[in-house]
């Protein structure tokens, strides 16, 4: 009597597990490709509000400086031409005198109309922001270079706006009042250039840049 052994078939066959095996590698290629595009819509958006934000900055911190050349300009000049040391009286809080050079700064000081503070206060909250979220990288070369030139300047610029002599002892001292007031003016002669010759043209030069820049996101 002929005895013929079956053996059963042992997991799947070849053509199965390379079906499997095309299906795992299409899903993990998809979930990639979704997860990529999700990471560039991200970016795209961040890229927007961030440009954006960085437009009404500098917007608002031109609007700001403009007015403060003119004032800077006529106060430098009136220090300039300050007389000698006198016993004239001001009010101007602690400058009570013109015979320290807190008091003839005070004094020389042109109409502010309606201008509140002797310096303008620039905004960088959206550069920070930007530095934060790392959007920077998400911009071209150029305009980053360009952005991160202004916000230099302007760190310049607040560098030497504290050089004004307020709250320095020599300040307030009538002996030393001809030298504090030359370093004070040799201070208001910085920032006015600063204002007329640095960071308003880059203001001027990089808002067309990125107004392009959000037009073509």
């Amino acid at each position: 009597m002929e005895m013929h052994a079956h053996v059963p078939k042992l997991g799947q066959t070849l053509g199965h597990w390379l079906l499997e095996g095309v299906f795992i590698t299409v899903s993990v290629l998809l979930g990639f490709w979704v997860n990529q595009v999700r990471e560039e819509h991200q970016n795209r958006e961040l890229a927007a509000h961030v440009l954006k934000g960085l437009e009404a900055e500098i917007q608002d911190n031109l609007a700001t400086i403009a007015p403060f050349i003119d004032l800077h300009q006529k106060w430098i000049k009136s220090i300039s031409t300050m007389g000698p040391v006198t016993d004239q009286k001001i009010d101007f809080g602690v400058c009570q005198t013109t015979a320290t050079a807190c008091g003839a700064f005070f004094a020389t000081r042109p109409p502010l109309g309606k201008l509140r503070t002797n310096v303008p206060t620039l905004r960088r909250a959206a550069w920070d922001t930007t530095l934060s979220t790392g959007a920077l990288r998400l911009m071209d070369y150029n305009l980053a270079a360009g952005l991160s030139e202004i916000y230099q300047m302007q760190d310049l610029y607040k560098a030497n706006v504290e050089k004004i002599g307020v709250g320095s002892s020599d300040w307030f001292d009538p002996r030393s009042r001809d030298a504090a007031l030359r370093k004070t003016a040799m201070a208001m002669l910085e920032i006015e250039y600063d204002e007329r010759e640095l960071i308003l043209p880059l203001y001027k030069k990089y808002l067309p840049k990125l107004t392009a820049a959000i037009a073509r996101d």
